[in-house]
């Protein structure tokens, strides 16, 4: 337990400064048709949702911790909303965790919870980019994440040129490659996104 929550103390700590930095030149191109909502687009959290809650209660405070530390903003985070959008065939699990006026991605990779990523972004910057990231190092390489509600798959451009597309359940999405991820591209109801993919740091 100590041992994991140092370690996610370090992950927020490292998350307040790449997510400053990200939020003052955040990359990408946008086509939209409507200013973005203040509230975010992710019914995976909504009452209605039948994606599982996150209730053990130690990735409860771990995750709440990570994101209460590592927002800008120092947000707090809704642990009792928070939901396990997506597991993959590979053990990687999306949990979507909304905070006060942000949104959260945080991605537990297999076998402990001490060890993953987190990208936490405005609510309004979600619903036109999403929150997602690069996991992994070649020959073994996740783009993982959130997108807002009507984005139905997403595609990845990688190094070598070659490019896969995901479907999106229950607002998320994985897609593994062998190669490192050049960009990422998706459509919203109000618009279109593009642009380089982000390493988990």
């Amino acid at each position: 337990m100590t041992t994991r929550i140092r370690w996610w103390a370090a992950l927020a700590a490292l998350v307040l400064v790449a997510s400053a930095a990200f939020a003052l030149t955040r990359p990408g191109t946008h086509s939209s048709a409507s200013a973005a909502s203040a509230d975010a687009q992710l019914s995976v959290v909504g009452g209605s949702s039948t994606a599982p809650k996150v209730t053990d209660s130690t990735v409860q405070s771990e995750v709440a911790s990570a994101v209460d530390n590592g927002t800008r903003g120092g947000a707090t985070a809704d642990v009792a909303s928070a939901r396990v959008a997506l597991e993959t065939s590979t053990g990687i699990k999306v949990l979507a965790v909304p905070a006060t006026g942000q949104t959260c991605a945080v991605v537990e990779l297999p076998g402990s919870l001490g060890q993953g990523a987190m990208h936490c972004v405005s609510n309004a910057e979600f619903n036109t980019s999403g929150a997602w990231q690069m996991v992994g190092a070649p020959p073994s390489v996740d783009v993982v994440g959130l997108v807002p509600d009507g984005v139905t798959s997403v595609k990845v451009t990688f190094v070598d040129g070659t490019s896969r597309t995901a479907t999106v359940t229950n607002n998320a999405f994985d897609i593994q490659s062998k190669v490192a991820s050049a960009s990422i591209s998706f459509t919203t109801p109000a618009g279109s996104y593009s642009g380089p993919a982000q390493s988990a740091g």
